[in-house]
């Protein structure tokens, strides 16, 4: 069980940090394009 569960998040963890690098550059850009 908990073999399997590892096996599925570490295919996960390249989408999860994909996902968290949108959201952290996502508001830069928004700010840029105001300022």
């Amino acid at each position: 069980m908990m073999a399997s569960v590892q096996e599925c998040f570490d295919e996960l963890k390249p989408a999860i940090q994909e996902v968290s690098r949108m959201v952290r550059t996502a508001p830069l850009d928004k700010a840029e394009r105001i300022g």
